[in-house]
């Protein structure tokens, strides 16, 4: 090889790093573009953070083989647009999603020129929603928070109160496999509730789509979105719910030696019934001998 080759190829290297690092900037860039002022520094907004976190992680990774590995995988790859649709420019315009492993973050600047009332925390409601449920007939079962604060957020790097209270409301507060809301986020749900134009309050969709627990706290009601697809495929209303008890039974039997992790799913069975009997009035559908939990509508 020649002097001539070698600078050739020295020169080659340069353009391709140099059309590398372009890339990354630009990427860099286009993720911090929610988060900044107009002299392009970067900024905190007050915005909607959902934290959710798959619950037995620890246990299957210590013993995951390379079958579980492909269907996590692919649970993930047909279940996340749920959450957010790289296809769609809404969302990329719109919110900044980060995974780490089991973990997901979902970020989103309250936006009241589009959703006057509750500012678009609805659609952090109902996407958490349909990932709970899909996840949940496939065996997977969340806890986590809705919080509404200051943060940060872009392709690689989420911070800011926001944040830390909705991973606190998980890790701390949750406890169960539930979707916690923050009181921001309430104040938000009640005003639209009140000032969304409805002739009767439970026709909200919050009226269906939270719940209040024993503990007065109130989560994210994920099983009626069973019904979301049911004027389109007739039974999927029973199939989900069905789906639901299934999975719920089993891990009710998987985990009978484990009292602390036992609990957590008698109170999903509780859930799952009263979920069944208030809003479907499908008590074949019940999980039987299960303690009953003191939950009540929302609205």
């Amino acid at each position: 090889m020649d002097r001539k080759q070698v600078d050739q190829i020295i020169k080659d290297g340069k353009k391709r790093r140099a059309r590398a690092e372009k890339a990354r900037q630009k990427h860099k860039q286009e993720g911090r573009a929610l988060y900044r002022d107009d002299a392009g520094n970067p900024v905190m907004r007050p915005s909607f953070v959902v934290y959710l976190d798959e619950l037995g992680t620890s246990a299957r990774a210590s013993a995951m083989t390379d079958d579980d590995l492909s269907d996590d995988l692919a649970a993930y790859d047909e279940l996340r647009w749920m959450l957010h649709d790289e296809s769609a420019s809404s969302d990329s315009e719109s919110q900044r999603t980060l995974y780490f492993s089991d973990n997901v973050v979902i970020v989103a600047p309250c936006d009241p020129r589009v959703h006057e009332d509750d500012f678009g925390l609805f659609y952090k409601v109902f996407s958490a929603a349909c990932y709970q449920l899909n996840m949940s007939i496939r065996g997977r079962y969340m806890r986590g928070g809705i919080a509404v604060g200051d943060a940060y957020a872009d392709h690689s790097f989420v911070t800011g109160p926001a944040h830390l209270q909705a991973v606190i409301m998980e890790e701390h507060e949750a406890k169960n496999p539930r979707v916690l809301l923050d009181d921001m986020s309430l104040q938000l749900a009640r005003a639209e509730v009140a000032n969304g134009g409805h002739v009767n309050p439970g026709d909200s969709a919050y009226a269906t789509f939270l719940l209040v627990d024993a503990d007065e706290r109130v989560f994210v009601n994920y099983l009626p979105a069973a019904s979301e697809d049911e004027w389109m495929r007739p039974g999927d209303t029973d199939l989900g719910l069905a789906s639901h008890r299934n999975r719920v039974m089993e891990a009710l039997q998987a985990t009978a030696g484990s009292p602390d992790v036992h609990a957590k799913f008698e109170w999903t069975a509780a859930y799952h019934n009263y979920v069944c009997a208030e809003f479907y009035t499908r008590d074949d559908l019940a999980i039987p001998d299960v303690p009953v939990v003191a939950f009540r509508r929302f609205i």
